[in-house]
């Protein structure tokens, strides 16, 4: 045993400040103490009330800060992580409004009365179901994207996609022309 023992059982508990007390003046035990985590490392024949309690209230005071420093971290990320969300969103919006123009005006290039007529309003009502999808999706980024802060929050994104797989597929296949 190397007299780390109740230190690491009160570190594998949760996250608190730790003050060790010890008698043992091994200053390789301390500095390995202090690297995995103790606030202070502390002789008992050398300590006296004040040092002591300046010494917790030190260790206490360092904790907090380090929480409040890893909040305002987890705080920045969801923040940036948002503004992406929402960037994307805003760009796959424009995408799609360009999307559902093209496929509103190509059912009116083909004449009336030809025998394909219907079989392509078959494919291009395929294709809005799929822009209406994705639509979908992009709302859900964006709520994603305004809620980011402070409250993560899950979004499906397979289902969505799902709907959206057959206009990608056709879209990577052809080549687009907008009239």
């Amino acid at each position: 045993a190397d007299g780390l023992e109740a230190f690491e059982r009160v570190r594998a508990a949760g996250p608190a400040p730790v003050v060790i007390l010890t008698a043992n003046r091994d200053d390789a035990l301390a500095a390995r103490a202090v690297r995995e985590g103790a606030e202070d490392f502390l002789l008992k024949h050398e300590v006296e009330g004040p040092l002591l309690r300046r010494a917790l209230l030190w260790a206490i005071e360092r904790a907090a800060r380090m929480r409040a420093a890893e909040r305002r971290r987890d705080e920045q990320a969801d923040a940036a992580l948002g503004r992406l969300a929402r960037g994307v969103a805003h760009e796959f919006n424009t995408l799609l409004t360009e999307v559902r123009a093209a496929l509103a005006g190509a059912q009116d290039l083909l004449p009336a009365g030809d025998a394909a007529r219907e079989a392509v309003r078959g494919e291009l009502a395929g294709a809005d179901h799929a822009v209406r999808s994705a639509a979908a999706l992009t709302r859900q980024l964006l709520t994603f994207g305004r809620a980011r802060v402070g409250r993560p929050a899950p979004v499906a994104l397979g289902p969505a996609l799902d709907g959206v797989r057959p206009l990608l597929e056709r879209a990577a296949r052809a080549p687009a022309r907008l009239a």
